[in-house]
C-alpha cells in the first residue's frame, strides 16, 4: 500500500480506474482495486445452461402444439412454461459437449383425456397412416375427441402440424408429407383434444421412417 501527502487539491478518496483512494489522518493512501470478475461457471452450471437453451429452442418451434395444454388443477402457469418445467428435468441424453434432447421423453401435452392407445404408424410413399384402439367403455374418452398430430423432421429442422384430422371413433387417420421426406426419419407426437378444445390427453411419441 502506498500513500501521498495532502496536495493543492486537498484530500482524495474513492475509486479511480483500478485504484482506490482513502484518507487517514493527514495522508491519503491508495491501493489496487479488487477484481470484480465473476468466477468461471462450474460444469454443472454450464450443463444446466445448455439444457435450458436446447429445450427453449425446441419448444419455441412447437409452441403452437404445446399451447393445446397441460390440463391440471395444479397447473397455474402457461402451457408453455409448464411444458418447459416438466421436460427440462427429464428429456435429455448424454453430457456436455454431447448433450442432446431425448425426444422419446418429451411430453408436449398432458391432460385428463385418455391418450392415443395402441398406436401404429405406417407409410405409403408420402402418406402416413395412423391407427389406434378405441372403446366406448373408456370413461376418459369420447367418440368425438379429435386427434392432432405434430411431425418434426430433425435433419431439416421442419415442423408440420395437423389439427383435428379425425375423430377418436374413426380409429384411423392419414396425413400427407412432403415428397422430400421419403427415405428419411421423422418424429411424431399424437394427442386427443375434446370437441370444445378445452381438454387434452397426454401426447404419445413415435419415431417413423418414411
Amino acid at each position: 500500500m502506498a500513500s501521498i501527502t495532502l496536495g493543492p487539491l486537498g484530500q482524495a478518496s474513492g475509486k479511480l480506474a483500478h485504484v482506490v483512494y482513502f484518507t487517514k489522518g493527514d495522508k491519503t493512501f491508495f491501493r489496487q482495486a479488487s477484481s470484480s470478475k465473476k468466477s468461471p461457471s462450474s460444469d454443472k452450471q454450464l450443463e444446466t445452461q445448455a439444457k435450458f437453451k436446447l429445450m427453449q429452442n425446441f419448444l419455441g418451434k412447437v409452441s403452437r402444439f404445446v399451447q393445446k395444454g397441460y390440463s391440471s388443477k395444479k397447473v397455474k402457469s402457461s402451457s408453455y412454461n409448464e411444458a418447459f418445467r416438466v421436460n427440462v428435468k427429464q428429456a435429455f441424453t448424454g453430457t456436455l459437449p454431447n448433450l442432446e434432447l431425448d425426444y422419446v421423453k418429451i411430453q408436449l401435452t398432458k391432460g385428463p383425456l385418455s391418450a392415443v392407445s395402441s398406436l401404429t404408424v405406417s407409410n405409403n410413399a408420402e402418406d402416413l397412416t395412423l391407427n389406434w384402439f378405441y372403446s366406448p367403455a373408456d370413461v376418459k374418452s369420447n367418440a368425438d375427441d379429435k386427434i392432432c398430430v405434430l411431425v418434426y423432421h430433425p435433419e431439416k429442422d421442419l415442423v408440420l402440424q395437423y389439427d383435428r384430422i379425425a375423430s377418436r371413433s374413426d380409429k384411423t387417420a392419414t396425413i400427407n408429407l412432403p415428397p422430400d421426406f421419403v427415405g428419411e426419419e421423422v418424429l411424431t407426437w399424437a394427442v386427443f383434444e375434446n370437441e370444445t378444445a378445452t381438454q387434452v390427453s397426454s401426447s404419445l411419441f413415435t419415431r417413423v421412417s418414411i
